[in-house]
């Protein structure tokens, strides 16, 4: 559960990472390498919480993109404001 901690922390701490995140083309090489790289840790974190039973097993890698961002529109929308969401994080 680290991993997906992290990495919504990062989204909800930076504004600019879900729109990068849920770009379907990457304007830099480097952000095509870091989205693929981290696509690849979190289809192996996926599989691992699959085979532990702790998500369903439909839920695919393709899935997670769109979930994160999902959480991270939410805390924007409910989570007060992102000098709150900074100070407690």
């Amino acid at each position: 559960m680290d991993f997906l901690s992290r990495v919504l922390e990062a989204q909800v701490t930076d504004p600019a990472l879900a729109p990068v995140a849920a770009a379907a083309r990457d304007t830099l090489p480097r952000t095509a390498e870091l989205k693929k790289s981290l696509a690849s840790v979190g289809a192996e974190f996926l599989d691992r919480a699959r085979e532990a039973g702790a998500v369903r097993p439909d839920l695919g890698a393709g899935d997670l993109v769109p979930l994160m961002c999902g959480i991270t529109h939410a805390v924007d929308i409910h989570g007060g404001t992102r000098a709150d969401r900074i100070s407690t994080g």
